[in-house]
């Protein structure tokens, strides 16, 4: 089926700038957008089509996920994750990283945030949890550069892309213990997503 554009939505300041990822949140209708080079949050209200608030104060966001009325954003800018409110857009908590986070999954029932942080020449990469809570953390050390993650349906288990050595990186939940290491035959896993019916990962 041929897709076909229904409308154009302008967002302010974006002239020449950057953006990463966006997600929609269905308890609010509302799409949550990293504006990447301007550290805010751009805010769409699906139904009306049209946007609804700029959301400053996040350093060089470049990861935005959502569940059940709550946004986990992780901040390359600053080593850290916020957590806010997707209704009143307050932010509930921020918890430090280790270097440029970039993927990542919440799950609102659990308290549960996490961040596949990419690293830097000192730090190697990693997989971070956070009870968002109480701020508990696990840890786990990746082979590769991290790109997106999903959970499955339980929240059981996280899958990671790993960019090279190209992979799917299987772990428990919320304690990161490793479960298996998924190769592919394709280059630089990226993009992750996951159809819970049939039990299907789809990796870019």
């Amino acid at each position: 089926m041929p897709l076909k554009p229904i409308g154009t939505i302008k967002i302010p300041n974006a002239e020449g700038s950057s953006f990463d990822h966006g997600a929609f949140d269905p308890k609010t209708r509302r799409v949550f957008i990293a504006h990447t080079q301007r550290d805010c949050v751009e805010v769409i209200d699906q139904d009306k089509q049209r946007h609804v608030a700029t959301l400053p104060g996040f350093p060089g966001v470049a990861g935005a996920v959502v569940d059940d009325g709550e946004v986990l954003l992780t901040n390359r800018g600053s080593a850290s994750v916020a957590w806010i409110d997707a209704v009143t857009y307050k932010t509930a908590a921020v918890f430090e990283t280790a270097s440029r986070p970039n993927g990542a999954v919440i799950v609102r029932r659990l308290a549960l945030g996490i961040a596949a942080c990419i690293g830097n020449e000192v730090e190697i990469p990693t997989l971070q949890s956070f009870h968002l809570k109480n701020g508990r953390l696990a840890k786990l050390e990746l082979p590769g550069r991290p790109r997106w993650c999903v959970t499955d349906m339980a929240a059981d288990r996280i899958f990671l892309c790993i960019r090279e050595p190209s992979m799917v990186l299987v772990a428990s939940l919320p304690e990161l213990r490793p479960i298996a290491q998924w190769k592919l035959p394709s280059g630089g896993a990226h993009g992750l997503d996951i159809d819970h019916s049939p039990r299907r990962l789809y990796a870019a």
